[in-house]
């Protein structure tokens, strides 16, 4: 990750110098999924922030509401209202632009918010709509997503075993996440055999 964070900060610097109101947004996004990752949601959410308002002053809805997907993701634990808001606003913009991507993403995201905070059958629904939909346009990335929601919402672990092969033939991050998961759920470390 340290080159990770050199690289964004050379892009930072030259983003800085520029009026390119997209590539300003475009930085702000990667490097708020960065700090996210990191475990620094308060300035995650704080860039996204920022890589919003750069994307609206650019009016490149997609961007937009790429910026307002991370920044659900970065705030859902703290404040779910916004989290919310921010995420009915994303699919509205992702729809208006065509981004069926980000659409979907965000309908994951919601799923999410919704399972953290108590409503297992919208979490259930909008989770099973991006899964579905995720398979039936090739995001194999927003379909791991929504599994990992409905890993939680099951009483199996069927959901999170496809979410980590799919997470781990695409080598993210989120792959050990879901391990995480499956260990707890299975008191077993993944890829050792019961018995």
């Amino acid at each position: 990750m340290p080159e990770a964070r050199s690289a964004l900060a050379a892009a930072q610097r030259l983003a800085d110098r520029t009026d390119d109101w997209h590539c300003k947004a475009s930085i702000d996004i990667a490097e708020g999924s960065l700090l996210r990752l990191t475990g620094d949601p308060t300035r995650a959410a704080a860039r996204y922030t920022r890589a919003a308002e750069w994307a609206r002053s650019a009016r490149t809805l997609a961007t937009e509401a790429e910026a307002l997907v991370g920044l659900a993701a970065s705030v859902a634990e703290r404040t779910p209202l916004l989290a919310s808001s921010s995420l009915e606003r994303a699919v509205t913009l992702a729809r208006q632009s065509g981004a069926a991507v980000i659409e979907i993403d965000a309908l994951a995201a919601m799923g999410e918010v919704a399972r953290r905070h108590g409503d297992p059958v919208q979490a259930a629904r909008l989770a099973g709509e991006a899964a579905h939909r995720a398979e039936a346009i090739g995001a194999p990335l927003v379909r791991a997503r929504a599994l990992i929601t409905l890993g939680h919402l099951e009483d199996s672990s069927r959901a999170w075993q496809e979410a980590l092969s799919i997470l781990d033939s695409l080598g993210t991050p989120e792959a050990d996440i879901v391990r995480a998961l499956l260990e707890r759920h299975d008191g077993r470390p993944v890829g050792v055999p019961a018995g």
